[in-house]
């Protein structure tokens, strides 16, 4: 059997494919963004129902753990290598292979910030990352962080849609409708 060299060039592993650092600064960033996304959910700048932060800080306290990995490797030369995402909940429930990113289509061997974040009454306890974040600046760690919230938040607003935004109208009787025209 032959096979090409580039071959493992898309899937060999290496330093950043290991999410084994255990990073405290991780967990003041991550539940920073937590709370500026609750905030910004409060803020009646967006379409949001009074009740919405009070109902996205009850999502995020049945999160018991995130862990976010690669789609092949993190710096594969295959394109659309997004970022995906394992969710577990307090009650035991499961999400397997969450989108978070696409990756792009262009096939970038820049490696990924993976993160595995334990929760606890909707906070951080303890994020353990492949140690990518000390090679960036905590703003990049904060927009992967926040790239990450929103999707989440975007699993529970499409589970539970009525929790963020107000019922739509109900639709208009035709037959009163065309009583109204005179």
């Amino acid at each position: 059997m032959f096979v090409f060299p580039g071959v493992f060039a898309y899937f060999s592993k290496n330093e950043y494919d290991v999410v084994n650092k255990a990073n405290p600064k991780m967990v003041v960033l991550f539940n920073q963004e937590l709370d500026d996304i609750v905030s910004e959910y409060g803020s009646g700048m967006y379409a949001y129902i009074p009740e919405a932060p009070a109902n996205l800080q009850k999502f995020y306290r049945n999160i018991k753990t995130v862990e976010t990995y690669a789609r092949y490797v993190s710096n594969s030369f295959m394109g659309y290598n997004g970022i995906r995402a394992n969710l577990t909940f307090q009650d035991g429930r499961q999400i397997k292979d969450m989108y978070i990113t696409s990756g792009g289509k262009f096939r970038s061997t820049r490696p990924k910030l993976l993160m595995r974040i334990a929760m606890q009454d909707g906070r951080a306890t303890e994020v353990v990352t492949n140690g990518l974040e000390l090679t960036q600046t905590p703003t990049d760690a904060k927009g992967t962080i926040r790239v990450l919230l929103q999707q989440l938040i975007m699993l529970d607003q499409n589970e539970h849609h009525n929790n963020y935004y107000a019922p739509p109208p109900p639709p208009p009787d035709p037959a009163k409708e065309w009583e109204k025209v005179q």
